[in-house]
């Protein structure tokens, strides 16, 4: 971020001198190219987002929250702890679990229109439930178990998850902000 802003700092400061010296349509189009520049910079690459799994990295989660609990918006978070993670990783390999594990957050995305899920470590994922209607979560939190209780298949790989789950609806389950975990 302050690499961009010097960026833009430094190209207004350009822009300026420049305008002394250009006639208009150059100025406009050094802008544009500015603009461009800018929009390039600001973009981030979908490997800095979401890991192996396709599921967004577990840091970007706490900026989430902070936000929905700043604009007082309700929320519910599921963790979906995957029991024996290492045990499945050895006995079917990094790269099977992996794939099977795609076909699993493609799922927990799509489970609810305002769904967002989060890999916190190997074998712990959040799922973020944001715009919610009364009534949802409840729906959200038995297709995860009812889905995760079926096999997950890949090829001739055919995988059941023991999952474990823990249900927390913010804002109400917290007294003050303050109490938000480290993750």
């Amino acid at each position: 971020l302050f690499g961009h802003l010097c960026y833009i700092s430094l190209s207004g400061v350009i822009l300026c001198v420049l305008y002394e010296y250009m006639q208009e349509r150059y100025v406009f189009t050094y802008g544009v190219a500015l603009l461009l520049l800018v929009i390039f910079l600001s973009m981030k690459n979908t490997t800095e987002v979401y890991d192996s799994t396709n599921a967004i990295y577990g840091h970007y989660l706490m900026d989430t929250l902070w936000e929905e609990l700043g604009n007082h918006k309700k929320s519910a978070l599921f963790f979906i702890k995957i029991h024996d993670y290492d045990l499945l990783e050895d006995s079917f390999g990094d790269e099977e679990i992996n794939v099977i594990m795609r076909k699993a957050t493609a799922f927990l995305f799509d489970i609810h229109k305002g769904s967002f899920v989060y890999h916190i470590e190997n074998n712990l994922y959040v799922v973020l439930l944001k715009n919610y209607e009364e009534g949802d979560e409840k729906e959200v939190k038995e297709k995860i178990i009812s889905r995760f209780r079926k096999e997950w298949k890949k090829g001739r790989t055919t995988v059941v998850f023991p999952v474990g789950m823990l249900s927390l609806y913010l804002p109400q389950d917290m007294e003050q902000e303050e109490e938000l975990p480290e993750l």
